[in-house]
């Protein structure tokens, strides 16, 4: 009976054509109960429904305000592939909560997805992998920008200065000041897609006084 309040919560939190951090934490717990078994999955068809219904009116709110999704959202309309709206993917990627072949995104990632697909930054899912990736880029973004990943991020790509540098800065010790290594993030989106780019740049005053 259990999974069946966690549908109960998706639904009577997911009602509005805007999202709300009370439906992202509602959809994010559900996914965190199927991850964990504390929900069969028995219920990701019922659960499917449920959610790919709510990101298709997110959707089709964007697309009559003129968003990305504007394209997809006059296929269905009209009959074409996108009819089926986007229960098959979110099944698709429930199933895989579900199998542990993916791990339950975070609140704040589902939160800021249902956003995307508000804004229609993002269309309306076509695929359980394709749910995925967007969750997975949206948790990087969240660590670059400072998350909670963020420490561990920068450990293990500014945590070290190169060999290359190293060297550098040994042949002109002892006149070589400490090294000060700083890390650019830029986050675009570009529809579907996120590029992030990173720039890391190390800088060594030296005093030519000695």
């Amino acid at each position: 009976a259990g999974f069946v309040s966690y549908l109960d919560s998706v639904n009577q939190a997911c009602d509005a054509v805007q999202p709300t951090e009370e439906c992202a934490e509602a959809i994010g717990n559900y996914m965190d109960a199927l991850s964990s078994g504390a929900a069969p999955a028995a219920s990701t068809s019922a659960g499917a429904s449920a959610i790919g219904n709510y990101l298709d009116a997110l959707a089709s709110n964007s697309a009559l305000s003129g968003g990305a999704g504007f394209g997809s959202y006059l296929d269905s309309v009209g009959g074409g592939s996108s009819a089926i709206g986007s229960a098959p993917a979110v099944k698709s990627y429930l199933d895989n909560l579900t199998t542990g072949t993916v791990a339950a995104p975070s609140t704040p990632v589902v939160q800021s997805y249902l956003e995307d697909v508000s804004t229609g930054a993002a269309a309306a899912p076509t695929s359980g992998a394709g749910i995925a990736n967007y969750l997975d880029a949206i948790g990087t973004n969240s660590a670059l920008s400072g998350g909670a990943g963020f420490v561990s991020y920068l450990d293990t790509v500014g945590g070290a200065i190169s060999p290359a540098v190293s060297e550098v800065i040994a042949s002109l010790a002892p006149t070589a000041g400490e090294p000060n290594t700083t890390i650019d993030t830029q986050v675009t989106h570009d529809g579907t897609k996120t590029i992030i780019t990173i720039t890391s740049v190390t800088t060594v005053v030296i005093d030519d006084a000695e």
